[in-house]
Protein backbone atom coordinates (compact mmCIF):
# COMPACT_ATOMS: atom_id res chain seq x y z
CA UNK A 1 0.00 0.00 0.00
CA UNK A 2 2.83 2.32 0.35
CA UNK A 3 3.66 2.25 -2.90
CA UNK A 4 -0.30 3.95 -3.86
CA UNK A 5 0.64 7.67 -4.92
CA UNK A 6 -1.31 10.94 -4.38
CA UNK A 7 -2.73 10.64 -8.24
CA UNK A 8 -4.58 6.79 -7.16
CA UNK A 9 -5.81 8.94 -4.16
CA UNK A 10 -7.26 11.24 -5.78
CA UNK A 11 -8.63 9.15 -8.36
CA UNK A 12 -10.40 7.34 -5.51
CA UNK A 13 -11.86 10.21 -4.29
CA UNK A 14 -13.12 11.16 -7.60
CA UNK A 15 -14.77 8.16 -7.81
CA UNK A 16 -16.67 7.95 -4.37
CA UNK A 17 -18.12 11.51 -5.10
CA UNK A 18 -19.33 10.68 -8.78
CA UNK A 19 -20.86 7.07 -6.91
CA UNK A 20 -22.57 9.31 -4.19
CA UNK A 21 -24.32 11.48 -7.11
CA UNK A 22 -25.07 8.79 -9.26
CA UNK A 23 -26.69 7.37 -6.17
CA UNK A 24 -28.61 10.45 -5.51
CA UNK A 25 -29.64 10.56 -8.93
CA UNK A 26 -31.01 6.74 -8.94
CA UNK A 27 -33.18 7.49 -5.98
CA UNK A 28 -34.26 11.02 -7.08
CA UNK A 29 -35.10 8.78 -10.55
CA UNK A 30 -37.20 6.25 -8.53
CA UNK A 31 -39.15 8.30 -6.69
CA UNK A 32 -40.09 10.36 -9.72
CA UNK A 33 -40.91 7.12 -11.56
CA UNK A 34 -42.71 5.94 -8.78
CA UNK A 35 -45.11 9.32 -8.80
CA UNK A 36 -45.56 8.62 -12.32
CA UNK A 37 -46.46 4.74 -11.78
CA UNK A 38 -49.43 5.84 -9.27
CA UNK A 39 -50.65 8.54 -12.38
CA UNK A 40 -50.49 5.84 -14.71
CA UNK A 41 -52.41 3.75 -12.15
CA UNK A 42 -54.87 6.46 -12.05
CA UNK A 43 -55.46 6.74 -16.06
CA UNK A 44 -55.44 2.96 -16.42
CA UNK A 45 -58.26 2.74 -13.51
CA UNK A 46 -60.25 5.54 -15.25
CA UNK A 47 -59.90 3.44 -18.72
CA UNK A 48 -61.11 0.30 -17.29
CA UNK A 49 -63.93 1.94 -15.38
CA UNK A 50 -64.83 3.34 -19.19
CA UNK A 51 -64.64 -0.39 -20.79
CA UNK A 52 -66.97 -1.78 -17.72
CA UNK A 53 -69.50 1.11 -18.12
CA UNK A 54 -69.45 0.67 -21.89
CA UNK A 55 -70.21 -2.96 -21.90
CA UNK A 56 -73.07 -2.59 -19.02
CA UNK A 57 -74.47 0.24 -21.13
CA UNK A 58 -74.06 -1.95 -24.45
CA UNK A 59 -75.58 -4.90 -22.46
CA UNK A 60 -78.64 -2.98 -21.10
CA UNK A 61 -79.48 -1.68 -24.79
CA UNK A 62 -79.42 -5.24 -26.49
CA UNK A 63 -81.36 -6.93 -23.42
CA UNK A 64 -84.04 -3.40 -24.08
CA UNK A 65 -84.10 -4.28 -27.61
CA UNK A 66 -84.42 -8.33 -27.37
CA UNK A 67 -87.24 -7.86 -25.07
CA UNK A 68 -89.11 -5.18 -27.87
CA UNK A 69 -88.94 -7.85 -30.60
CA UNK A 70 -90.17 -10.72 -28.61
CA UNK A 71 -93.09 -8.06 -27.69
CA UNK A 72 -93.87 -7.94 -31.36
CA UNK A 73 -93.09 -11.47 -32.36
CA UNK A 74 -95.74 -12.36 -29.61
CA UNK A 75 -98.09 -9.36 -30.50
CA UNK A 76 -98.64 -9.63 -34.06
CA UNK A 77 -98.23 -13.62 -34.36
CA UNK A 78 -96.13 -12.80 -37.33
CA UNK A 79 -93.18 -14.80 -38.46
CA UNK A 80 -90.53 -14.66 -41.20
CA UNK A 81 -89.75 -12.03 -43.56
CA UNK A 82 -92.90 -10.35 -42.25
CA UNK A 83 -92.14 -10.26 -38.62
CA UNK A 84 -88.44 -8.68 -39.45
CA UNK A 85 -90.49 -5.97 -41.18
CA UNK A 86 -92.43 -5.92 -38.12
CA UNK A 87 -89.90 -5.05 -35.55
CA UNK A 88 -87.75 -3.27 -37.84
CA UNK A 89 -90.42 -0.83 -37.65
CA UNK A 90 -91.04 -0.94 -33.98
CA UNK A 91 -87.44 -0.49 -33.95
CA UNK A 92 -87.21 2.67 -35.89
CA UNK A 93 -90.26 4.44 -33.92
CA UNK A 94 -89.10 3.38 -30.76
CA UNK A 95 -85.37 4.60 -31.26
CA UNK A 96 -87.05 7.94 -32.09
CA UNK A 97 -89.25 8.76 -29.14
CA UNK A 98 -88.53 9.42 -25.25
CA UNK A 99 -90.64 6.81 -24.38
CA UNK A 100 -89.99 3.25 -23.13
CA UNK A 101 -88.70 1.17 -25.91
CA UNK A 102 -90.40 -2.14 -24.93
CA UNK A 103 -93.87 -0.28 -24.74
CA UNK A 104 -93.33 1.54 -28.02
CA UNK A 105 -92.65 -1.27 -29.49
CA UNK A 106 -95.71 -2.94 -27.80
CA UNK A 107 -97.69 -0.39 -29.23
CA UNK A 108 -96.78 -0.87 -32.88
CA UNK A 109 -97.28 -4.86 -32.25
CA UNK A 110 -101.02 -3.31 -30.94
CA UNK A 111 -102.01 -1.58 -33.78
CA UNK A 112 -100.80 -3.78 -36.55
CA UNK A 113 -102.83 -6.65 -34.71
CA UNK A 114 -105.94 -3.92 -34.90
CA UNK A 115 -106.24 -2.30 -37.76
CA UNK A 116 -103.45 -4.32 -39.76
CA UNK A 117 -100.97 -1.99 -41.03
CA UNK A 118 -97.56 -2.28 -41.91
CA UNK A 119 -94.75 -0.62 -43.49
CA UNK A 120 -94.69 3.25 -43.79
CA UNK A 121 -98.45 3.69 -42.66
CA UNK A 122 -97.89 1.77 -39.57
CA UNK A 123 -94.79 3.20 -38.82
CA UNK A 124 -96.76 6.73 -39.04
CA UNK A 125 -99.62 5.65 -36.60
CA UNK A 126 -97.22 4.37 -34.53
CA UNK A 127 -95.41 7.30 -34.00
CA UNK A 128 -98.43 9.72 -33.29
CA UNK A 129 -100.15 7.24 -30.79
CA UNK A 130 -97.17 6.94 -28.76
CA UNK A 131 -95.99 10.70 -28.56
CA UNK A 132 -99.81 11.63 -27.58
CA UNK A 133 -99.46 8.16 -25.27
CA UNK A 134 -95.97 9.34 -23.85
CA UNK A 135 -96.93 13.00 -23.59
CA UNK A 136 -99.97 12.51 -21.59
CA UNK A 137 -98.91 9.64 -19.46
CA UNK A 138 -100.49 6.95 -21.11
CA UNK A 139 -99.67 3.00 -20.78
CA UNK A 140 -98.12 2.70 -24.13
CA UNK A 141 -99.48 -0.46 -25.26
CA UNK A 142 -103.37 -0.51 -24.28
CA UNK A 143 -103.66 3.37 -25.48
CA UNK A 144 -102.60 1.69 -29.10
CA UNK A 145 -105.09 -1.46 -28.65
CA UNK A 146 -107.90 1.26 -27.40
CA UNK A 147 -106.96 3.53 -30.39
CA UNK A 148 -107.18 0.71 -32.76
CA UNK A 149 -110.05 -0.90 -31.58
CA UNK A 150 -111.67 2.41 -31.77
CA UNK A 151 -110.98 2.67 -35.49
CA UNK A 152 -112.24 -0.79 -35.95
CA UNK A 153 -115.29 -0.41 -34.56
CA UNK A 154 -116.36 3.04 -36.23
CA UNK A 155 -114.54 1.87 -39.70
CA UNK A 156 -111.66 4.22 -39.69
CA UNK A 157 -108.67 2.74 -42.65
CA UNK A 158 -105.39 4.29 -43.19
CA UNK A 159 -102.89 5.87 -40.95
CA UNK A 160 -104.35 9.06 -42.00
CA UNK A 161 -107.54 8.42 -40.40
CA UNK A 162 -106.09 6.89 -37.40
CA UNK A 163 -103.49 10.20 -37.22
CA UNK A 164 -107.02 12.65 -37.32
CA UNK A 165 -108.50 10.40 -34.31
CA UNK A 166 -105.59 10.53 -32.20
CA UNK A 167 -105.17 14.22 -32.35
CA UNK A 168 -108.96 14.95 -31.84
CA UNK A 169 -108.84 12.49 -28.56
CA UNK A 170 -105.78 14.13 -27.76
CA UNK A 171 -107.87 17.66 -28.16
CA UNK A 172 -111.38 16.22 -26.40
CA UNK A 173 -109.09 14.65 -23.60
CA UNK A 174 -107.41 18.21 -22.55
CA UNK A 175 -110.79 19.74 -21.96
CA UNK A 176 -111.42 16.73 -19.61
CA UNK A 177 -108.40 16.94 -17.75
CA UNK A 178 -107.86 13.43 -18.10
CA UNK A 179 -105.75 11.32 -20.77
CA UNK A 180 -105.83 10.75 -24.08
CA UNK A 181 -106.10 6.82 -23.32
CA UNK A 182 -108.75 6.91 -20.86
CA UNK A 183 -110.83 9.07 -23.08
CA UNK A 184 -109.96 6.40 -26.15
CA UNK A 185 -110.73 3.57 -23.67
CA UNK A 186 -114.25 5.17 -22.40
CA UNK A 187 -115.71 5.75 -25.98
CA UNK A 188 -114.17 2.05 -26.83
CA UNK A 189 -116.50 1.07 -24.47
CA UNK A 190 -119.39 3.04 -25.15
CA UNK A 191 -119.06 2.78 -28.73
CA UNK A 192 -122.09 0.81 -29.26
CA UNK A 193 -124.31 3.53 -28.18
CA UNK A 194 -122.47 6.35 -29.07
CA UNK A 195 -123.23 4.47 -32.75
CA UNK A 196 -126.79 4.14 -32.25
CA UNK A 197 -126.82 7.76 -32.01
CA UNK A 198 -125.82 8.19 -35.57
CA UNK A 199 -122.11 9.73 -33.60
CA UNK A 200 -118.91 9.13 -35.76
CA UNK A 201 -115.41 8.65 -33.83
CA UNK A 202 -114.64 12.17 -33.97
CA UNK A 203 -118.18 13.31 -32.50
CA UNK A 204 -118.49 10.49 -30.14
CA UNK A 205 -115.12 11.36 -28.31
CA UNK A 206 -115.86 15.21 -28.18
CA UNK A 207 -119.89 14.02 -26.75
CA UNK A 208 -118.20 11.98 -24.28
CA UNK A 209 -115.48 14.12 -23.47
CA UNK A 210 -117.88 17.35 -23.05
CA UNK A 211 -120.09 14.99 -20.12
CA UNK A 212 -116.90 14.40 -18.55
CA UNK A 213 -115.74 17.78 -18.50
CA UNK A 214 -119.44 18.78 -16.88
CA UNK A 215 -119.16 16.26 -14.44
CA UNK A 216 -122.11 13.83 -16.23
CA UNK A 217 -121.00 10.20 -15.82
CA UNK A 218 -121.53 9.01 -20.07
CA UNK A 219 -122.12 5.61 -19.04
CA UNK A 220 -124.97 6.64 -17.10
CA UNK A 221 -126.31 9.38 -19.32
CA UNK A 222 -126.25 7.02 -22.50
CA UNK A 223 -127.47 4.51 -20.33
CA UNK A 224 -130.63 6.09 -19.75
CA UNK A 225 -130.66 6.89 -23.61
CA UNK A 226 -130.70 3.42 -24.44
CA UNK A 227 -134.33 2.48 -24.15
CA UNK A 228 -135.86 5.77 -25.72
CA UNK A 229 -133.29 5.44 -28.45
CA UNK A 230 -134.79 1.77 -29.12
CA UNK A 231 -138.45 3.27 -28.98
CA UNK A 232 -137.26 6.03 -31.68
CA UNK A 233 -135.73 3.65 -34.10
CA UNK A 234 -138.89 0.86 -33.53
CA UNK A 235 -140.79 3.55 -34.84
CA UNK A 236 -138.45 4.37 -37.70
CA UNK A 237 -137.26 8.15 -36.76
CA UNK A 238 -133.81 9.18 -37.48
CA UNK A 239 -132.34 8.77 -33.66
CA UNK A 240 -129.37 11.24 -34.02
CA UNK A 241 -132.35 13.83 -35.56
CA UNK A 242 -134.57 12.96 -32.49
CA UNK A 243 -131.83 13.11 -30.62
CA UNK A 244 -130.19 16.64 -31.73
CA UNK A 245 -134.20 18.06 -31.35
CA UNK A 246 -134.29 17.33 -27.82
CA UNK A 247 -131.17 18.88 -26.53
CA UNK A 248 -132.13 21.62 -28.35
CA UNK A 249 -135.13 21.62 -26.75
CA UNK A 250 -133.53 21.59 -23.52
CA UNK A 251 -131.08 24.35 -24.53
CA UNK A 252 -133.86 26.47 -25.65
CA UNK A 253 -136.77 26.10 -22.93
CA UNK A 254 -138.38 29.13 -21.68
CA UNK A 255 -138.22 27.70 -18.28
CA UNK A 256 -135.59 25.51 -15.78
CA UNK A 257 -138.40 23.58 -15.18
CA UNK A 258 -139.30 23.05 -18.31
CA UNK A 259 -135.82 22.49 -19.43
CA UNK A 260 -135.68 19.84 -16.45
CA UNK A 261 -138.60 17.96 -17.16
CA UNK A 262 -137.35 17.25 -21.13
CA UNK A 263 -133.96 15.86 -19.37
CA UNK A 264 -135.62 13.76 -17.46
CA UNK A 265 -137.47 12.32 -19.75
CA UNK A 266 -135.04 11.59 -21.86
CA UNK A 267 -131.38 10.89 -20.17
CA UNK A 268 -133.30 9.85 -16.79
CA UNK A 269 -133.81 11.12 -12.98
CA UNK A 270 -130.42 10.52 -11.78
CA UNK A 271 -128.44 12.40 -14.89
CA UNK A 272 -130.97 14.55 -15.38
CA UNK A 273 -129.67 17.79 -13.18
CA UNK A 274 -126.19 17.04 -14.58
CA UNK A 275 -127.56 17.11 -18.40
CA UNK A 276 -130.04 19.77 -17.62
CA UNK A 277 -127.13 22.32 -16.64
CA UNK A 278 -124.04 21.22 -19.03
CA UNK A 279 -126.57 21.60 -22.20
CA UNK A 280 -128.25 25.53 -21.13
CA UNK A 281 -124.71 26.10 -20.29
CA UNK A 282 -123.74 25.16 -23.60
CA UNK A 283 -120.67 22.77 -22.05
CA UNK A 284 -122.30 20.04 -23.81
CA UNK A 285 -123.53 21.36 -27.76
CA UNK A 286 -125.85 20.39 -29.94
CA UNK A 287 -125.41 17.03 -32.50
CA UNK A 288 -124.55 19.52 -34.95
CA UNK A 289 -121.79 21.29 -33.75
CA UNK A 290 -119.90 18.53 -31.99
CA UNK A 291 -117.95 18.31 -35.11
CA UNK A 292 -116.70 21.93 -34.94
CA UNK A 293 -116.85 22.16 -30.97
CA UNK A 294 -112.79 21.31 -30.75
CA UNK A 295 -111.85 23.84 -33.61
CA UNK A 296 -108.94 22.68 -35.50
CA UNK A 297 -107.50 19.51 -34.07
CA UNK A 298 -104.96 18.65 -36.33
CA UNK A 299 -101.30 18.54 -35.09
CA UNK A 300 -102.02 19.04 -31.80
CA UNK A 301 -100.41 15.56 -30.74
CA UNK A 302 -97.58 16.85 -32.10
CA UNK A 303 -97.72 20.21 -30.24
CA UNK A 304 -98.78 18.75 -26.89
CA UNK A 305 -95.65 16.17 -27.42
CA UNK A 306 -93.02 18.79 -28.18
CA UNK A 307 -94.52 21.25 -25.49
CA UNK A 308 -94.52 18.60 -22.95
CA UNK A 309 -90.91 18.07 -23.57
CA UNK A 310 -88.07 17.81 -20.73
CA UNK A 311 -84.09 17.45 -20.13
CA UNK A 312 -84.98 13.87 -18.76
CA UNK A 313 -86.92 13.00 -21.82
CA UNK A 314 -84.53 14.33 -24.36
CA UNK A 315 -81.84 11.78 -22.34
CA UNK A 316 -84.58 8.96 -22.45
CA UNK A 317 -84.26 9.45 -25.99
CA UNK A 318 -81.04 9.32 -26.77
CA UNK A 319 -80.93 6.01 -25.20
CA UNK A 320 -83.59 5.06 -26.66
CA UNK A 321 -81.58 5.86 -30.51
CA UNK A 322 -78.84 3.57 -28.61
CA UNK A 323 -80.82 1.11 -27.84
CA UNK A 324 -82.27 0.79 -31.36
CA UNK A 325 -78.50 0.99 -32.97
CA UNK A 326 -77.09 -1.58 -30.44
CA UNK A 327 -80.05 -3.93 -31.34
CA UNK A 328 -79.61 -3.73 -35.39
CA UNK A 329 -75.64 -3.83 -34.70
CA UNK A 330 -75.75 -7.02 -31.96
CA UNK A 331 -78.77 -9.10 -33.35
CA UNK A 332 -77.60 -11.96 -31.25
CA UNK A 333 -76.91 -11.19 -27.86
CA UNK A 334 -74.58 -14.15 -27.74
CA UNK A 335 -71.53 -12.01 -29.16
CA UNK A 336 -72.11 -9.47 -26.34
CA UNK A 337 -72.71 -12.01 -23.93
CA UNK A 338 -69.12 -13.30 -24.84
CA UNK A 339 -67.69 -9.67 -24.27
CA UNK A 340 -68.90 -9.75 -21.07
CA UNK A 341 -67.70 -13.27 -20.36
CA UNK A 342 -64.12 -12.19 -21.30
CA UNK A 343 -64.52 -9.42 -18.66
CA UNK A 344 -65.94 -11.61 -15.92
CA UNK A 345 -62.95 -13.85 -16.44
CA UNK A 346 -60.52 -10.46 -15.97
CA UNK A 347 -62.30 -9.41 -13.14
CA UNK A 348 -61.59 -13.19 -11.54
CA UNK A 349 -57.99 -12.71 -12.68
CA UNK A 350 -57.94 -8.93 -11.16
CA UNK A 351 -59.82 -10.31 -7.35
CA UNK A 352 -56.71 -12.52 -7.09
CA UNK A 353 -53.83 -9.61 -7.66
CA UNK A 354 -56.55 -6.81 -6.09
CA UNK A 355 -58.73 -8.31 -2.91
CA UNK A 356 -61.89 -6.75 -3.24
CA UNK A 357 -61.82 -5.79 -6.78
CA UNK A 358 -64.13 -8.21 -8.00
CA UNK A 359 -67.10 -6.96 -5.42
CA UNK A 360 -66.25 -3.45 -6.30
CA UNK A 361 -66.79 -4.40 -9.70
CA UNK A 362 -69.64 -6.42 -8.70
CA UNK A 363 -71.12 -3.13 -7.10
CA UNK A 364 -70.79 -0.97 -9.55
CA UNK A 365 -72.60 -3.02 -11.86
CA UNK A 366 -75.52 -4.05 -10.02
CA UNK A 367 -75.58 -0.25 -9.02
CA UNK A 368 -75.84 0.80 -12.58
CA UNK A 369 -77.95 -2.24 -13.72
CA UNK A 370 -81.22 -1.69 -10.95
CA UNK A 371 -80.72 2.35 -11.41
CA UNK A 372 -81.21 2.31 -14.94
CA UNK A 373 -84.99 1.19 -15.45
CA UNK A 374 -86.18 4.92 -15.83
CA UNK A 375 -84.69 7.86 -17.33
CA UNK A 376 -83.21 9.74 -14.56
CA UNK A 377 -81.86 6.40 -13.17
CA UNK A 378 -80.23 5.78 -16.11
CA UNK A 379 -77.73 9.06 -16.41
CA UNK A 380 -77.32 8.61 -11.85
CA UNK A 381 -76.50 5.13 -12.80
CA UNK A 382 -74.01 5.58 -15.69
CA UNK A 383 -72.65 8.29 -14.16
CA UNK A 384 -72.22 6.40 -10.57
CA UNK A 385 -70.90 3.11 -11.51
CA UNK A 386 -68.14 5.27 -13.46
CA UNK A 387 -67.29 7.28 -10.19
CA UNK A 388 -67.92 3.88 -8.35
CA UNK A 389 -65.62 1.99 -10.61
CA UNK A 390 -63.08 4.46 -11.09
CA UNK A 391 -62.54 4.83 -7.61
CA UNK A 392 -61.82 1.87 -6.32
CA UNK A 393 -59.78 0.98 -8.83
CA UNK A 394 -58.01 4.22 -9.01
CA UNK A 395 -55.71 3.51 -5.26
CA UNK A 396 -55.90 -0.68 -6.00
CA UNK A 397 -54.14 0.03 -9.42
CA UNK A 398 -51.89 2.55 -8.41
CA UNK A 399 -50.90 0.30 -5.46
CA UNK A 400 -49.94 -2.06 -7.95
CA UNK A 401 -47.78 0.28 -9.93
CA UNK A 402 -45.97 1.51 -6.94
CA UNK A 403 -45.41 -1.41 -5.14
CA UNK A 404 -43.12 -2.74 -8.06
CA UNK A 405 -41.00 0.46 -7.48
CA UNK A 406 -41.22 -0.12 -3.29
CA UNK A 407 -40.32 -3.62 -3.91
CA UNK A 408 -37.32 -2.77 -6.00
CA UNK A 409 -35.78 0.33 -3.94
CA UNK A 410 -34.50 -1.37 -0.83
CA UNK A 411 -32.18 -3.50 -3.32
CA UNK A 412 -31.18 -0.67 -5.07
CA UNK A 413 -30.76 0.94 -1.17
CA UNK A 414 -28.55 -1.67 -0.39
CA UNK A 415 -26.48 -1.99 -3.48
CA UNK A 416 -26.06 1.86 -3.14
CA UNK A 417 -25.13 1.55 0.56
CA UNK A 418 -22.48 -1.56 0.06
CA UNK A 419 -21.15 0.56 -2.81
CA UNK A 420 -20.61 3.58 -0.37
CA UNK A 421 -19.47 1.62 2.23
CA UNK A 422 -16.63 0.22 0.37
CA UNK A 423 -15.51 3.32 -1.27
CA UNK A 424 -16.07 5.73 2.30
CA UNK A 425 -12.78 3.61 3.82
CA UNK A 426 -10.85 4.97 1.19
CA UNK A 427 -10.44 8.21 2.37
CA UNK A 428 -9.36 7.77 5.87
CA UNK A 429 -6.67 5.47 4.83
CA UNK A 430 -5.68 8.11 1.99
CA UNK A 431 -5.19 10.65 4.52
CA UNK A 432 -2.83 8.18 6.80
CA UNK A 433 -0.49 7.87 3.64
CA UNK A 434 -0.45 11.82 3.49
Amino acid sequence: MSTLTVDVIEAVFQFRDETSESAAGIRHSMTTLKADANIAGKAFAAAMSGVTTAFSAAALAAHDHERAMAAVASGTGATGAALDALQATASRVAGGLRGDFVGVAEATANLNTAVGLTGTDLEALSRHVAQAAIAMNDDLGAAADDVGQLMRAFGLEGAEAGVALTDHLVAAAQDTGGSMGQLAGQVLRLSPSLQSMGLNAEEAATFVGKLTQAGVPADRVLRSLKTTTAEWAEEGHDVRTMLGDTIAQVRDATTEQEAYRLSVDLFGSSAAPGMTQAIRSGVVPSLDDLAGALGDTSGKTTQVYEDTWTTVGALQELRNKATQVVGEILPNFGALASGLGAVGSATTGLAGLWPGAAAKIGGAAKLMWATMAGPVGWVIGALGSVGLAAWAFRDKLAAAFASVIDFVRPWVDELLGLISTAVGWIPGFGDELV
